[in-house]
């Protein structure tokens, strides 16, 4: 979606955001996830051979309790039908050709995204270790390492 949501500008998103009716954590959370310029996805393991070569040991990927979209596939779910809301804010704000296609366009992936993801974590042949894996993946690594 960041591509689209690019062209549509911060501005105009903040708006969506504000539209949508989420609290003010949730509109940097997701103007930081929408237009954060470069975001490079990382394994773990990819992620520990560099901090070996940067001197770091005893890494250690934490797994404790997170506060976030990434606790449970539930989780992600919910912040997902955020990205929804916020798509329809977007286009009831669209007031150009160009707004309206975008924010449709918009509107239609997160709606893609939600259905595949609802339908992921309702699917009966899937084990309850497959749907976190298919819904959050490895998802942001925090670790803890001493140099």
């Amino acid at each position: 979606m960041r591509p689209i949501v690019v062209d549509l500008g911060p501005e105009f998103l903040d708006k969506a955001i504000g539209a949508a009716g989420l609290p003010a954590n949730n509109r940097k959370h997701f103007m930081d996830d929408l237009f954060v310029p470069v975001q490079k996805l990382t394994s773990m393991q990819e992620l520990q051979e560099k901090l070996v070569a940067l001197g770091f040991e005893d890494i250690v990927r934490w797994t404790g309790e997170t506060y976030d979209h990434e606790s449970n596939p539930a989780a992600q779910q919910e912040d997902i039908e955020k990205l929804e809301r916020i798509a329809a804010s977007c286009v009831g704000l669209a007031k150009t050709p160009l707004e309206r296609y975008l924010a449709n366009l918009l509107k239609d992936t997160a709606g893609l995204y939600a259905q595949t993801t609802r339908s992921v974590i309702n699917d009966p042949s899937l084990s309850s270790n497959e749907v976190p894996e298919i819904v959050i993946g490895e998802g942001n690594l925090r670790i803890v390492a001493t140099k």
